[in-house]
Parts: structure tokens; sequence; C-alpha cells
């Protein structure tokens, strides 16, 4: 057990003692945080279109309604003298929305003339305005007044009530979908990224003929365990910066943009150019994020984080033991990637069917149980399926450590030999 935690203590302080491990944990939660709000002061500072409008039809006139993106100008000028002088000074324009006489067909003639094309949500906002304003227009004439048409556009939503032994809860499918699939993203990306640092370690020892050296006074199992806990310690600290750092960061962005970033009300939404609808989501979306139990989702993320960091290192690490060089890591550690990215595909299809077969059984196989069980988890998982799930992921992990310690005492010294699967396998039984 002292071996095991000398070799633990090596990795971690040669780890994170390096440049690129400051580097990354300093820069990735301002990066994380710079994105979304780069694009919320782009889009709040961007110029609003300025589009003269020229309706021939008397339809629309100063019933188009101005935006974040958009802001229309009525001009009754021929169109052929408009497009000559939209962007001089007087006007200023960016473009002309021309709609002809005849504009009861929305194909029938309506043009957009610019010498710049238009954004793509730009261009959602005005077909949604000419086809609101189209639609009540065919809707006044059939004898429809606002109160029946209010009353027939009437949006129909219901509740789902989940009913367990503690009582009753609203259940939102939305906010757990949404939750689901960013962890499930997370620990695939843990995985992947920690778990190819395990391989690339135990490659660069093997190359360096480090590794002689060291099992000369250390059995190879405890190296292969030491190894594994010292990376494992590496990304616990580096998750735990992140989320500090991050946190800090997002009170700090909070406390300067708040004001603005907290009007997300439905008509504040829609003046940026989002539909009624989705901006009716989104605000309901935001409110409903308290009934997501975070305490609960915060300790099994970081316990299948560690179990499915520990379960596919210890694979890793007997499939980089074989190998000689960069093209033997990629042939030899491939099956062990493809449980990974199978694992997100499940997790796309457990979302779908929560509690169903597939589901059940995909968060109980230690190959996909890190990132599918966290899936489920903000739909609701009964406590029995969550400890069997954790229990098989603890024997999982004892079993890969097994299986890998054989592998690995090996591997390790074996130079010049091309090494296939089938080779791996017979490893495992070699006595001595």
């Amino acid at each position: 057990m002292r071996k095991i935690g000398l070799v633990l203590k090596r990795e971690y302080i040669s780890r994170v003692t390096k440049r690129s491990f400051l580097i990354t944990t300093l820069v990735v939660p301002f990066l994380m945080l710079l994105l979304p709000v780069t694009i919320f002061l782009i889009a709040r500072n961007n110029d609003a279109e300025r589009i003269a409008v020229r309706d021939e039809s008397g339809l629309y006139i100063q019933k188009l309604q101005d935006s974040r993106l958009v802001q229309f100008f009525y001009e009754s000028m021929p169109l052929d003298s408009l497009k000559r002088v939209y962007r001089d000074t007087k006007y200023n324009y960016d473009g002309v929305l021309y709609i002809p006489a005849a504009s009861t067909d929305p194909n029938d003639g309506v043009k957009y003339f610019s010498s710049r094309g238009l954004g793509f949500t730009t261009t959602l906002y005005i077909n949604s305005e000419l086809s609101r304003e189209q639609e009540k227009e065919r809707l006044s004439e059939a004898g429809m007044t606002k109160d029946k048409i209010d009353a027939i556009k009437q949006r129909v939503s219901f509740e789902t009530i989940i009913m367990t032994e503690e009582g009753e809860s609203s259940d939102n499918k939305v906010v757990a979908l949404t939750t689901a699939i960013i962890m499930g993203i997370i620990i695939y990306i843990i995985l992947i990224i920690y778990g190819v640092m395990v391989m690339n370690g135990v490659v660069e020892e093997k190359a360096n003929r480090i590794v002689e050296v060291i099992v000369s006074s250390v059995r190879p199992f405890e190296m292969l365990t030491g190894k594994i806990l010292g990376v494992a310690a590496v990304g616990l600290t580096q998750l735990v910066s992140w989320i500090a750092i991050g946190a800090l960061l997002f009170q700090g962005a909070m406390l300067l943009l708040g004001p603005q970033m907290g009007q997300l009300s439905p008509d504040a939404l829609a003046q940026g150019g989002i539909n009624a609808r989705d901006a009716e989501a989104i605000t309901v979306f935001m409110k409903n994020l308290d009934s997501i139990n975070f305490t609960e989702l915060f300790f099994c993320f970081v316990f299948y984080f560690l179990g499915g960091y520990l379960f596919y290192a210890a694979l890793y690490a007997a499939a980089a033991s074989g190998a000689n060089d960069a093209g033997d890591v990629q042939s030899l550690s491939f099956p062990v990637t493809i449980p990974v990215i199978l694992s997100f595909f499940l997790l796309q299809v457990s979302v779908n069917d929560p509690h169903g077969p597939v589901a059940f059984w995909a968060s109980m196989i230690p190959f996909s149980s890190p990132i599918v069980m966290l899936g489920r988890i903000p739909f609701g998982v009964p406590w029995w399926q969550l400890a069997l799930s954790m229990s098989l992921l603890i024997v999982g992990f004892l079993s890969a450590v097994w299986v890998a310690g054989r592998i690995y005492r090996i591997g390790i010294l074996m130079y010049g030999k091309k090494i296939t699967l089938p080779e791996l396998a017979k490893w495992m039984f070699y006595k001595g």
C-alpha cells in the first residue's frame, strides 16, 4: 500500500506541476464563460437592420413590429427610386422590402433588395412578421374577431406529476433532457481525455525505459494502481478547480450583466427576435431549473466521474502496455474507445425512454453506466437502481484493474514484438 502511495504521489506531482496543467486549469473556465458572454454582448450591441418597406398592398403599413434585429421604415416613393437612394445619407437603409399590391399569397412577389444578404435569424424574424400579419388579415376577412382568434390559438399544455412513496412532484422533461445531455457529454469527454492521459503516460515510460528501473522496486500491479489513482487525483483536482473558478467567474458575470441577462420575460425575448412561443418556453425553462436536485446530481457526477475514469483508465493502461509506438497505441486502444462512443449513442436512446429496458441495462453495465445513468438521473431513478448501478461499477473497476494488472505485468517489459488483441488476452492467464 505504501508503494502505491509513492507511485500515486509521483504521478500526481509530476503532472500538476507541469505548465500545461496550470494553463488549462486556469484558462478553460475563462473560455467556457467567455463564449456565452461574448455572444450575449455581440448580440446586444449589434445594430438593428434598417429596412425600408414599400408596401403597395397597404396591408402591412405600420403593422410590422420592430425588434432588436430589425427596424422597419415605411416609404411611399416608387420602388425603382427607392432602390437607387436607399443607401444615401438621408435614408441610410440597409435594404428595401417590397410587397406588391396583390400580396394575398406569401409567394407572389415579396422581395428584399440589398447590396448584402440578411442574417439567418433576421430572415426568420421578417418571415414570421409577414406571416403573422397575413394570417390576421385572412382570418379577419373570414369574419373572425380578435377575441375569437385568440381563443382558437390558445396554447394547451399539461403538467406531469410523478407519484412516489415520498409524495407527488412535478416532472419537467425539457429541463431534465437538457441536463441529461450536458452531463452525458461532460462525462464522455472526461473519460476520453483522462483515459488517454493514462495511456500516453504508460507508452512514454515504456519508450524511455524508465519503467525498467521502477519495476525493480515496485510490483507492476502496484505501479498500475498508483498511476491510475494519481491521474484520478489530477483529474479531480482539475475538476474542482474548474468548478470553483467557474462559480466565481459566473458570479462576477451576473453582477455585471445580471440586469440585462435577468430580463427573460417573454416580451423582452420577443423584442430580441424570438417568437412568442419560443420566448415563453425559454422563460419556463429558466424557472423550472429549480426542479432539478443538483445536490444529488453533483454527488452522482463525482462518483461516476471517478468510477468511470478508474474503469476505463485500467483498460487503457492495459492496452498501452502492449504498444511499442503510436500505431500500436491506436490499434490496441480502439476496442476500449468503442464502448465509450457506443455509450454516448445509448444516452440519446435512453433520454427518449429513461425507464425503458435499453436505458435500464445500459445504466447497469459498467462499460456504459457512467454516461447513461447520469443521463437518467434528472428524470428520476429508483434508489435501488442507482445503488445497483454504483455497486456494479465498483465491481467492474476492481475486475478491470485485476485484468489490466495481469496484462500490464507482462506487456510493460515487452519490447519489439508486434502485439495483437488475442496476445493480450493470453497474458491474463500467464503465471509468475
